[in-house]
């Protein structure tokens, strides 16, 4: 039902005029309808939010990096500074051999580390043979001098680094450890024992019996490892000359890796731990 907006009568459903005053009827228009508009996220948030995340991703590249280079620098450059430079002449074995060349440093090195498990056992300590201050001027002059000896003493011996009582001790070698020399000055013994090589006096040494057998013209140079294999598992003796009938110098156990120098009448010519002696090759694998 309808009212007239001028005289307020009742109006008919459907008239556009007023009965009763003639005023115009005004027809109830239905409001348009408003789309409604989608929410749009600020600007300046998404901006910040796409800021932080550029952050965390660089960051996380940036320690990567870093731990890549820390890695490479241990794994690759670091061992190559601290790499010892050394190098042993093997005229310091046989001074009177021809023939001889300089044996790899750092083969040798890895062998004789290889043959932590001997009997017998030394302390390793920096090695030198240069003289230290207030050396004595009288010393008479070093010989070459190639021999094996074994300690006598029972609490050992020290070597040092120079052929007179007051030179610095580098080590020691316990008693009945074989050493062998390459050098003599007055009363001292210059000897080498795996690593470890300085001046011995000879009142804790004594000079083995049999003297060490060097090769002759004929021998066979061989200058690489072997491995000490067995069918008894008993290992090898090293002896003084390249036949059984020699005194045995010492006892090398199953797998011990030896340096073998020179190959003569089914013999190895060898450097164990310090010592030299003969191997029989039939118990010595070459590697």
């Amino acid at each position: 039902m309808k009212y007239c907006s001028s005289c307020g009568k009742v109006v008919e459903e459907g008239n556009l005029f007023c009965d009763h005053c003639g005023a115009k009827i005004v027809q109830d228009v239905p409001p348009p309808m408003v789309q409604p508009q989608p929410m749009t996220p600020p600007r300046e948030s998404t901006a910040k939010a796409s800021n932080k995340k550029t952050v965390v991703i660089l960051s996380i590249v940036c320690g990567l990096l870093v731990v890549a280079l820390v890695v490479l620098f241990f794994v690759f450059i670091y061992p190559s500074l601290n790499k010892p430079n050394l190098s042993i002449d093997a005229s310091m074995f046989l001074p009177n051999t021809p023939g001889y060349t300089t044996i790899d440093a750092d083969e040798l090195r890895n062998n004789l580390t290889e043959q932590s498990t001997t009997p017998t056992t030394q302390i390793t300590t920096q090695t030198t043979t240069a003289p230290t201050t207030g050396a004595p001027k009288d010393l008479p002059p070093v010989q070459s001098h190639v021999k094996n000896y074994r300690v006598r003493l029972q609490q050992g011996v020290n070597v040092r680094t120079g052929a007179y009582a007051e030179s610095e001790i580098i080590g020691s070698l316990q008693k009945d450890a074989v050493a062998s020399s390459t050098a003599i000055q007055g009363d001292w013994v210059y000897l080498r024992y795996g690593t470890l090589e300085g001046w011995v006096h000879l009142s804790g040494i004594v000079e083995v019996t049999d003297q060490l057998v060097t090769p002759d013209a004929d021998a066979i140079t061989v200058m690489r490892n072997g491995r000490v294999i067995t069918r008894d598992g008993d290992g090898v003796n090293l002896r003084y000359g390249p036949s059984t009938s020699y005194e045995i110098i010492d006892p090398v156990l199953e797998r011990q890796v030896m340096y073998v120098m020179y190959s003569q009448n089914g013999w190895y010519y060898v450097e164990y731990n310090g010592v030299l002696g003969w191997a029989s090759s039939e118990f010595v694998s070459l590697m």
